[in-house]
């Protein structure tokens, strides 16, 4: 996927954002309606715990990725391997 493919996609770095915490990098994404996808799953996988609500956070790990959608009530998770 990219820009050329008509996807709608920022990186961090596009934002001036590389220093920030992953909270301020998750509040971003959601002010701006964003799904955020990370290789930080340790850390993101907290945060999408503690948030009420959240475009969508797809979580990447070798070869499998995670997604996690809704509010923690109704969240699912679907793993897909690679």
């Amino acid at each position: 996927m990219s820009k050329e493919d008509g996807v709608d996609i920022c990186a961090v770095r596009d934002r001036g954002m590389l220093e920030a915490s992953d909270d301020e990098v998750l509040d971003r994404a959601f002010e701006e309606d964003r799904i955020l996808v990370t290789a930080n799953v340790c850390d993101f996988e907290k945060l999408a715990h503690a948030r009420e609500l959240h475009a969508g956070i797809v979580l990447l790990e070798q070869g499998v990725g995670t997604v996690v959608t809704g509010t923690p009530s109704r969240r699912r998770q679907r793993q897909r391997r690679s």
